[in-house]
């Protein structure tokens, strides 16, 4: 009974601290949100604009289990994230559930990750992530058959998170052939499905070395003091080892809070070990460590605010109707799911222009450009600056909306 009371009071305090957020500002959180809740109401997405005219295809489980629901999508965007995010905490625990307390101590760091709980928004990678854990679980438990389905499913969530799951279950998926080869049939057509969309890669910097240390390197240490034996220890391992080789190699986006979201399950997972020998050793130590991981969430739950604010979706929705011309906007996924087609819609590893359109835009609206070759070419009749930019140049524009967020007329070339 004290063990269930225990995690019940995990689960809740995970819930919270993903609630909060969107309880305290009634908004929307996150600027992803409204590109997925675009694809919910039109799976195909036909902007002319939109990624150098081509089609971009987001893998359809995500959004199949959203039509199901009956709410309107705005509603859908303010209540699924909260709910997704804190049934990773029940999944992980059906992982380990052969230990309750390593389940329990695993459950308290994942509920207060701070990488998985920023990127608590209406986004695909929180179904992959709430699924991954039972793919684990039952492949460790040698069910075979689950175990396939649900490698067959996670490639249908979201692509990046798949990757990764799907390579450490290659990896460790051993002398089970029916496991390894499904798993690697669905990671080489998921391969196969981002090589023909093209995306592009760039780098981390250095300066992201911090976040990288707050969703990784506190958690980590742990697992020096215990971890798993046999195929658990292992799958969990590489996946922890996984994840920090890609937060080190990949886009700096990714290499935070992406990438630590996604793998948090493994790093946890094995640091979970790690923390019960603590408890069991030094009772002190422990619950210094439960006020550290404590800290960090409530530091970075607390701290989320929306992006957008009302006046940004006021202007977004009356430029929507406004014309059919196409936008310059700072703000490309709010402007373009109120229904105009927009210069740069934020995803830059698939739009092959992206590079000459964001210099065009950010010199025009940032540093007073007065070159507007690039949104003339492509027909762009409006400027639109979300309420948090500052526009250098607003006196050479003609305003024809200002509440907080502005819209402005660009003049002919």
């Amino acid at each position: 009974m004290l063990k269930k009371a225990a995690f019940a009071s995990v689960l809740a305090l995970a819930f919270l601290v993903r609630a909060e957020p969107y309880l305290v500002h009634s908004s929307i959180m996150g600027v992803d949100a409204y590109y997925h809740m675009r694809i919910i109401e039109d799976l195909f997405i036909h902007d002319a604009l939109y990624a150098g005219g081509r089609t971009t295809i987001y893998p359809p489980l995500f959004y199949l289990v959203m039509h199901i629901i009956p709410l309107s999508v705005q509603t859908l965007a303010r209540t699924v994230p909260p709910l997704l995010s804190a049934s990773v905490i029940c999944t992980f625990a059906y992982m380990l559930r052969q230990r309750a307390d390593v389940a329990i101590a695993g459950s308290f760091m994942l509920a207060l990750h701070p990488a998985l709980i920023a990127r608590t928004y209406f986004i695909p990678e929180l179904l992959a992530i709430a699924m991954a854990p039972l793919l684990y679980a039952w492949f460790v438990d040698e069910r075979s058959l689950r175990t396939v389905v649900m490698a067959v499913f996670i490639p249908l969530t979201h692509v990046f998170s798949a990757l990764i799951y799907l390579g450490t279950l290659v990896t460790v998926s051993g002398r089970d052939r029916r496991v390894r080869f499904v798993a690697a049939a669905a990671l080489v057509a998921l391969g196969a499905f981002v090589a023909l969309q093209e995306p592009r890669i760039q780098y981390a910097r250095p300066s992201f070395i911090v976040p990288l240390f707050m969703t990784i390197a506190v958690y980590l240490p742990f697992a020096a003091l215990d971890r798993p034996r046999g195929l658990k220890g292992r799958t969990l391992a590489i996946g922890a080892i996984a994840t920090v080789f890609l937060a080190l190699l990949l886009p700096r986006e990714v290499a935070t809070s992406r990438i630590g979201a996604i793998g948090a399950l493994f790093v946890c997972g094995i640091a979970s070990f790690g923390l019960v020998r603590i408890f069991e050793r030094d009772r002190n130590a422990f619950y210094a460590a439960l006020v550290v991981f404590l800290a960090l969430g409530l530091s970075v739950g607390l701290a989320r605010t929306p992006i957008y604010t009302q006046p940004d979706i006021e202007a977004a929705d009356h430029l929507g109707g406004m014309s059919a011309s196409p936008v310059m906007t700072t703000a490309g996924h709010l402007v373009a799911y109120h229904g105009a087609s927009v210069l740069i819609d934020e995803y830059a590893e698939f739009s092959p222009h992206y590079d000459e359109r964001s210099e065009a835009l950010y010199g025009i609206v940032l540093h007073g450009s007065t070159d507007y070759s690039v949104p003339s070419e492509i027909g762009v009749r409006y400027i639109h600056v979300e309420r948090s930019v500052s526009f250098s140049r607003a006196m050479r524009f003609s305003c024809l909306y200002d509440d907080g967020a502005r819209i402005y007329l660009l003049p002919p070339r």
